[in-house]
């Protein structure tokens, strides 16, 4: 029989006696599940969410403000310079052009075409890892596992934030580049013919960019093919001694290219290699590297956190956000969730010692399955070498979660031998357990998929479940103001308002406050925040006059706001401050809506005054014809 090291260089539907060619068979089978799975008319008609407004709403390059041409090599993933001062130096092309072409052929808030392509690339990405399970990890003669895994990982629950989020675009990008790096390498570089290793190289290379270009993750290609091609070594000393040479040409072309690559984001232009450094309120955990123990000990909580979520993802405790203080640091051994950790180390240590014992076949396919699939994605939001841009989101699993959903595959596979071997009543029985087990599999899939149809709803739930996220309280007041709670998200904005507020919880308050008719408590923070605004576009002028994008938006918001309360007792004094408002910022859409409602308003009074002055003419007619035609007394 031919193992899977010896299969590795021939066509994947190729059958060599190992038995029907079912591998492509398999992996179309588990897309059409995956599409099928996701499609679902309220999200792909759903409203943008969560990241949407940052990354496509509010982009110039993606709503057509600014020439891409021109833009796309000097804007970050969010459309700021990438040399202003705020930009996160997520440089991310690829994943803008394709929110650009989504934005070309679609109205301004129409989302039908960005969930779309979203689903598409879903369904891509689960055909490639079914073939990469087949061809790669388990082998040609194990249906069971390969089918069983790729299913999982077409019906995994923690999927569906980067699905059926448009913003989650740059990982499903990235996981698809990822996945034909791998795919193309073992294709094109299992021979020792030097011209098919070249060209399997320079399609790795190229993957690789393009992988960076969408998600800086994508640098870990270069990673998962080393140790993709060390596994190779896993085999008997006179087959390893005869191919030493070619692994040995392999890692160095491999070192050539990812120096290429490094070099043209790094030198060529001028990117940091992760972006720009997290904050606290972003990564709490992640920025606590002046305690090594806080930080070992709340990182490998998240890891728990993450397996929890893996293994058995609850529908119900689903949050969006995780930044900020939502988890809390494990500061020292006495915590209680130091137990839940050893556990984990433990079970982690014991499993990668097992691995070592087992097959030479079984250890390829370990360290392909964990070291080129699932580990090299997960290193860059790990907090590991460097904080992740936050604590912890579902969408960081997205291509690691093949671990998890290999050892499911593997599990289904013991089972199905296990069944074979049953009785008729126990095999019934054990039927039943994996039916009911899948069907609430799937039912928390479906109902996640239907959460984010309404982005009301997936902030109240991350709030329900999350209290200490701040940015949650925030886009849940949001939403609420949208669909006109006023009262609710007054409540809950509240307890943020002071004098140090952000600019964007300041407007967002002021605008439900002037709704309810009522800013006395946020006037003097406005004043506040204006004068403060202004001082800050002063001293931008003065630092870096070239980009001043970031300083004249929150100066117009707040004199938006402003604008807004001064409505409710000046009307033509508000109108000047919102006039001022649309010159700070002529881009600002949220002080040209305010102004123009302005507009609206001040022409129904006047529509208002002219029939009320009519009504008065028309009664004062009618009494002096009463007066005339009365009957005059002698």
């Amino acid at each position: 029989m031919t193992s899977p090291m010896q299969a590795r260089g021939r066509p994947l539907d190729k059958d060599d006696g190992d038995g029907p060619r079912w591998t492509f068979t398999a992996a179309a089978l588990a897309a059409l599940i995956a599409y099928c799975a996701m499609d679902d008319y309220g999200v792909l008609h759903g409203d943008f969410a969560v990241r949407d407004a940052a990354y496509i709403l509010n982009n110039q390059v993606v709503q057509g403000g600014l020439d891409w041409k021109t833009s796309i090599l000097t804007r970050d993933a969010r459309g700021d310079p990438l040399g202003a001062p705020h930009s996160r130096q997520e440089f991310r092309p690829l994943t803008t052009l394709s929110f650009r072409a989504n934005a070309i052929f679609s109205d301004e808030m129409d989302t039908y075409l960005y969930h779309l392509t979203n689903l598409v690339l879903h369904t891509s990405i689960t055909f490639l890892v079914g073939l990469a399970l087949g061809a790669l990890v388990f082998g040609h003669d194990r249906f069971h596992a390969t089918f069983a895994a790729t299913i999982m990982f077409a019906l995994h629950p923690i999927h569906v934030e980067a699905v059926a989020n448009a913003a989650g675009r740059d990982e499903l990008l990235m996981s698809f580049f990822y996945l034909c790096g791998m795919l193309w390498y073992a294709r094109w570089t299992a021979e020792a013919s030097l011209l098919k290793a070249v060209i399997g190289h320079l399609g790795a290379g190229t993957m690789m960019a393009l992988s960076i270009f969408s998600k800086e993750s994508g640098i870990m290609l270069s990673l998962a093919l080393t140790i993709y091609e060390l596994a190779l070594t896993f085999k008997p000393r006179h087959v390893l001694g005869a191919r030493m040479p070619q692994t040995m040409r392999n890692l160095s072309f491999i070192a050539v290219w990812t120096s290429v690559v490094f070099y043209l984001r790094t030198s060529y232009l001028g990117l940091d290699l992760v972006g720009a450094p997290v904050s606290p309120e972003d990564n709490i955990v992640g920025t606590a590297r002046d305690d090594p123990m806080t930080l070992a000990l709340s990182t490998s909580w998240i890891y728990c956190l993450y397996l929890q979520d893996l293994v058995y993802p609850d529908y119900k405790s689903y949050s969006a956000d995780w930044s900020g203080e939502s988890i809390v640091l494990v500061r020292s051994l006495g915590d209680p969730r130091c137990m839940f950790i050893g556990v984990f180390w433990a079970a982690l240590t014991l499993l990668s010692i097992g691995a070592l014992k087992l097959s030479p076949r079984s250890r390829h396919a370990w360290l392909i399955g964990f070291g080129s699939l699932t580990i090299p994605p997960f290193l860059m939001s790990s907090n590991i070498f460097f904080p992740a841009e936050h604590t912890k989101a579902d969408r960081f699993l997205y291509l690691p979660s093949v671990g998890v959903c290999i050892l499911f595959g593997v599990i289904f596979e013991r089972l199905a031998l296990l069944d074979a071997r049953l009785g008729k009543y126990a095999s019934r029985v054990l039927r039943s357990i994996v039916a009911v087990w899948c069907c609430a599999w799937v039912a928390a899939m479906y109902w996640r998929n239907t959460l984010w149809s309404s982005p009301l709803r997936v902030w109240e739930l991350s709030l329900s479940n999350n209290p200490g996220s701040t940015p949650a309280r925030i886009n849940a007041a949001r939403q609420m103001n949208q669909v006109g709670s006023l009262h609710a998200a007054e409540i809950l904005l509240r307890p943020l308002i002071g004098m140090n507020s952000p600019p964007d919880v300041i407007t967002l308050y002021s605008s439900v406050a002037a709704d309810l008719g009522n800013c006395t408590f946020v006037t003097d923070i406005l004043d506040a925040s204006v004068g403060k605004a202004n001082k800050e576009l002063e001293e931008a002028i003065k630092d870096h006059p070239d980009d001043l994008a970031q300083e004249r938006r929150n100066l117009s918001n707040m004199l938006t706001a402003y604008g807004v309360c001064m409505v409710l007792q000046d009307i033509p004094a508000a109108g000047k401050v919102l006039y001022s408002a649309a010159v700070a910022d002529p881009t600002n859409a949220f002080a040209l809506e305010q102004g123009s409602n302005l507009l609206r308003r001040v022409e129904l009074i006047k529509m208002q005054n002219a029939r009320q002055q009519q009504q008065v003419e028309l009664q004062a007619q009618v009494k002096d014809l009463l007066k005339k035609s009365a009957p005059q007394v002698v």
